[in-house]
């Protein structure tokens, strides 16, 4: 029986990283490792990019506590929201950033933490058109005016843009994350938008996913915004990205 073996490339997952960062003018970076690093080893990957990458991304608790338990330090972000009590202890624990992507997510944060004395962080999820997760406009203006816990911390606020390529839909979105939030520094200090960079030479053959989180400065979000979809459209155009993995 014939083996099949895939070789992963770590220098060039890091050289790539440090080509979008070049490209998103002085904006973070938060990785994306979830599915163990879509396959390339969520924890190589997060100690290839260590001292480029200012925090990672998982889509569950059990993952963060994989890297934790491996020595990554940096902030770690939970993509999907609590299950349960279990999550939240165990995320606490790990000292793990929830998502909250709707009201119901944020009560069981706060239940748990007053219930346990514990206090978390977590990143509000709006929904601009993906549809996975997310408040919409007016469910989000619902939860700014009920009553918030003092022991759960919005950090930051976020939204996956899935058609980053099409300037029309790109910029319909960003109006839509701007108008659920995203021009607030009131409500949160850090906001970032998820761009999936897909069709390197008409095929989708490399997927690269990237969340560029940019400090509450209203007047220079969508500068640099922009900015991370012109580095998207160079690496398609240019392809100074590099594969990182053989087959």
């Amino acid at each position: 029986m014939q083996e099949n073996r895939a070789v992963i490339c770590l220098g060039s997952i890091r050289a790539n990283a440090q080509y979008f960062l070049s490209r998103a003018q002085g904006a973070k970076l938060c990785a994306v490792v979830k599915a163990d690093a879509y396959g390339h080893g969520a924890v190589a990957v997060a100690q290839a990019l260590s001292g480029v990458a200012d925090m990672f991304a998982v889509a569950l608790v059990e993952e963060g506590a994989q890297l934790r338990h491996a020595g990554v330090r940096e902030d770690i972000l939970v993509l999907c929201p609590p299950l349960g009590e279990d999550d939240v202890v165990r995320g606490a624990r790990h000292r793990l950033i929830f998502t909250v992507s709707d009201a119901e997510d944020y009560r069981l944060l706060g239940r748990v933490c007053e219930q346990y004395g514990i206090c978390v962080s977590c990143h509000i999820k709006v929904n601009t058109g993906m549809n996975r997760f997310g408040f919409d406009a007016d469910a989000f203006d619902k939860f700014l005016a009920g009553r918030l816990s003092g022991r759960v911390r919005a950090e930051g606020i976020y939204s996956h843009f899935y058609r980053p390529e099409d300037a029309e839909t790109a910029e319909t979105e960003l109006n839509g994350f701007l108008d659920r939030g995203g021009h607030r520094p009131d409500i949160v200090q850090m906001r970032a938008l998820e761009c999936p960079i897909k069709r390197l030479r008409g095929e989708y053959r490399y997927q690269v996913f990237l969340k560029m989180y940019f400090k509450a400065d209203t007047r220079g979000i969508t500068a640099k915004m922009q900015a991370l979809a012109d580095a998207a459209e160079g690496a398609r155009a240019e392809l100074e990205v590099d594969p990182t993995s053989l087959l």
